[in-house]
């Protein structure tokens, strides 16, 4: 039964990355290049808390795969141990890669960790059955941080912990790690598009619209992130610096997942934006022109909803 499962997921790729323009012969080794160089790239500098952000990376992969919807879908067509073994599967095929790259850095701790973590995130989806709703620090609308904070409540748990850990210690890097998280899990709730209906309901123009997507990304990140902010402040008053700009490029990057999601809307963004992604994250400066450009894309396509 997996092994079919598993056969037909490989089968839906090959048809998305076709439906991209890319041949899966030609598409796969590229991705494996492109994940290599990035790796090595990464590591490069001897920061320690780099080290801790590849942690994050397969967590950005795996987001889609817990989408409430996927896993109810999966729970009627299994049941519930085999439901558990596919999520926990998913996940450790998406963390393999960077498992295995760790392993060859000699990271075995952090290996550890992402495979712990991984393992975790598949099992905590398994918990639908819990009636009681997760409260947030959000308005209703927009959806994306009450919707993301309740499906990924754990990372920030976990962020929180990281911190107090950090401080009793003494290790600045764990806690710039832990901000790092709070401030990075939120691009991941702007990968999924919304209904259409859900953009139609503004009675804002295109540009408009997208102003006020972030400035609620800004307020809504800064309450996620400010006990983190406000701990370093207080017990490393001479870095108080790292945690302002740490929140900069975490805001601008918030920026950069909203106008590329609404440059792809009504779609998924496509492997053209992954890469630009990347590109910005190894070259911040490209921000510089890829923002504004898919900033005008977006405008392009909402106005076929919008005023």
């Amino acid at each position: 039964m997996i092994k079919h499962y598993i056969y037909l997921q490989y089968k839906i790729a090959n048809r998305r990355l076709k439906s991209y323009g890319f041949h899966p012969f030609v598409a796969y080794p590229l991705l494996f290049i492109v994940f290599t160089v990035f790796s090595f790239l990464l590591f490069y500098p001897q920061i320690i808390y780099l080290q801790y952000f590849y942690l994050l990376i397969p967590f950005y992969f795996s987001f889609n795969l817990a989408e409430p919807g996927r896993n109810d879908f999966l729970k009627i067509c299994f049941n519930d141990k085999m439901y558990k073994m596919i999520r926990i599967m998913e996940n450790l095929m998406i963390a393999l890669p960077f498992i295995a790259f760790l392993l060859y850095k000699r990271c075995y701790l952090l290996a550890f960790l992402l495979t712990v973590l991984m393992i975790f995130s598949a099992l905590a989806n398994t918990r639908t059955r819990f009636s009681f709703v997760i409260p947030t620090p959000f308005a209703k609308n927009p959806f994306e941080f009450t919707v993301g904070f309740r499906n990924t409540f754990y990372l920030f748990v976990l962020a929180y912990g990281l911190t107090v850990i950090a401080i009793v210690v003494n290790n600045f890097n764990l806690v710039a790690f832990a901000l790092l998280l709070t401030l990075l899990v939120p691009c991941g709730f702007y990968l999924k598009p919304e209904n259409p209906y859900y953009v139609w309901q503004f009675s804002l123009s295109p540009a408009q619209f997208l102003y006020y997507k972030m400035k609620t990304a800004l307020v809504y990140s800064f309450r996620l992130s400010l006990p983190i902010i406000l701990t370093l402040s207080l017990f490393y008053p001479g870095n108080a610096w790292i945690p302002i700009l740490c929140f900069l490029l975490g805001y601008i990057f918030l920026i950069l997942f909203i106008v590329i999601k609404y440059a792809s809307f009504p779609d998924e963004p496509g492997i053209l934006e992954g890469i630009a992604i990347l590109l910005c994250f190894f070259i911040p400066p490209l921000l510089l022109i890829i923002i504004p450009y898919y900033f005008n894309q977006s405008v392009k396509q909402l106005q076929t909803l919008l005023p």
